[in-house]
C-alpha cells in the first residue's frame, strides 16, 4: 500500500473503549442485619427518594429494645427510690440535728446558771465542771452532725448525677436502638433507577451488605480505559469527545483512577454540553482523547510498516514510481491515523505504508 506524504493539521490524540454510565450511582447496603420479610419493587423500578424498597425483620433487635426499654425504666424507678430515701435520711438527719440544738441550748442554759453558782460559792467545783463539760460535749456533737449531714447531701448529689448519667446513656443507646427499627425498612436514599436488586424473600442479609444501587436519572458520564502509557498524559480538565450518529461531542475528563488492572486505568469524563439523547446506559463507545493541540505538520498515515521499522526508515518510491529506495526518516508524535514526520520527507512524497515483512534487508525495490 502506498501513500503520500502531506501537510495538514496534526493533532496527537488516542482511542479508547468507553462505556456509558449513569452521572450519579449510590450503592445501597443494608444499615442493619435481617430475613427479608418482603420486596415492595422490582429490579429495574424508578424510584422517588425515600419510597420504601424492602422490608426487613430482626428479632434479636426487637429483644434487645425491649430490654433496654426494661433497663430504662428499672433506671428511673431506682433514682425515684434513691431520691425518696435520700430524703429521708436528710429528715432523719435534720430530726438529730434539732434534738441536738435543744440539748445543746439545755446545757448551755445550766452551764450559765452553774457558772454564776459556782462564782457565788454555792455549787461544788464538780458540779460546775459536769454542767461544763456537758455543754461541751453537746457542742460538739451538734458540729459533728453537721459535718455528716454536709457529707451526706454531697454524697447524695454525687449519687444521683451518676445515676442520671447513667438514664442519659441508657435513654440514648435505647434511642439509637429504636432508630434501628426504622432501617428494617430500606429506602431509596435518592431518585433513580433501582438495579442489581436480586434478594429473595427469607434471605438473611447481614450488616454491610449490598442489596442494590440506584442510578440517578440526572444524566450520563463516559468511563474509559486507557493504556497505562498515558498515565502520566492525562489530567483532569483534558478535552476529549465521541462520535454518536456521525455527530461529534465534547467531554471534559472528570476523574482519574491511578490504580492499574491489566495493563490499564480508568477515566470518568462528563459531557460539556448536552449528551446525545440517543445514549443508554451500558452503550460501548470509543472516545477520542486530545494530548495536544492541532497544529500544521508533516504526516504520513500510519500502517504496518512501523513494526518492521520502528519508524526509522521507510520505502519511498521514485518519482516514476518504478522504484523503491530504503530512505532514513524520523517520525515523531502520532494519532491512530497519522505518524508526524519531523525529518527526512517533503509533502508529496509517496512511501509504502504496509508490512515489510520479509524485507528488511533490501536496500531497494523494483516494481
Amino acid at each position: 500500500m502506498v501513500k503520500e506524504v502531506t501537510k495538514s493539521p496534526f493533532q496527537e490524540f488516542i482511542s479508547a473503549d468507553a462505556l456509558v454510565q449513569p452521572e450519579r450511582t449510590v450503592v445501597i447496603d443494608a444499615l442493619v442485619s435481617g430475613k427479608v420479610v418482603k420486596r415492595l419493587v422490582e429490579n429495574g423500578a424508578i424510584l422517588k427518594k425515600d419510597e420504601p424498597i424492602l422490608i426487613l425483620e430482626n428479632i434479636d433487635l426487637q429483644l434487645d429494645i425491649l430490654n433496654k426499654e426494661t433497663a430504662v425504666l428499672d433506671l428511673i424507678n431506682n433514682i425515684r427510690q434513691t431520691r425518696i430515701n435520700l430524703e429521708l435520711n436528710s429528715a432523719n438527719r435534720q430530726k438529730e440535728l434539732t434534738d441536738v440544738q435543744y440539748q445543746l441550748t439545755e446545757a448551755q442554759r445550766l452551764h450559765l446558771i452553774n457558772k454564776r453558782l459556782y462564782d457565788d460559792e454555792v455549787i461544788s467545783q464538780s458540779e460546775f465542771e459536769t454542767t461544763r463539760n456537758q455543754y461541751h460535749f453537746q457542742k460538739e456533737k451538734q458540729g459533728l452532725l453537721k459535718s455528716i449531714k454536709l457529707q451526706d447531701s454531697i454524697s447524695s448529689e454525687e449519687q444521683l448525677r451518676q445515676m442520671k448519667g447513667s438514664l442519659t446513656q441508657a435513654s440514648k443507646n435505647l434511642e439509637l436502638m429504636k432508630s434501628k427499627l426504622k432501617d428494617l425498612t430500606v429506602k431509596a436514599p435518592i431518585d433513580g433507577q433501582l438495579g442489581n436488586f436480586d434478594l429473595e424473600e427469607g434471605q438473611l442479609i447481614n450488616v454491610g451488605e449490598n442489596i442494590g444501587q440506584l442510578d440517578a436519572q440526572t444524566g450520563f458520564k463516559i468511563r474509559a480505559q486507557v493504556d497505562q502509557y498515558y498515565l502520566n498524559r492525562i489530567i483532569r480538565g483534558q478535552k476529549a469527545s465521541i462520535n454518536v450518529n456521525g455527530q461529534e461531542y465534547e467531554l471534559e475528563i472528570s476523574r482519574i483512577y491511578p490504580s492499574v488492572s491489566n495493563n490499564f486505568f480508568a477515566i470518568d469524563l462528563q459531557f460539556s454540553d448536552t449528551p446525545p439523547s440517543s445514549l443508554t446506559r451500558g452503550q460501548n463507545v470509543i472516545v477520542k482523547i486530545e494530548l495536544g493541540k492541532t497544529r500544521e505538520s508533516l504526516v504520513i498515515p500510519k500502517g504496518s510498516f512501523y513494526q518492521s521499522t520502528g519508524g526509522q526508515w521507510v520505502f519511498l518510491l521514485d518519482k516514476n514510481g518504478n522504484r523503491a529506495y530504503r530512505h532514513d526518516v524520523k517520525l515523531g508524535k502520532q494519532n491512530p491515523e497519522y505518524f508526524e514526520v519531523l525529518e527526512g520527507l517533503e509533502p508529496g512524497d509517496r512511501v509504502i505504508t504496509s508490512s515489510y515483512s520479509g524485507f528488511e534487508e533490501y536496500s531497494e525495490l523494483n516494481f
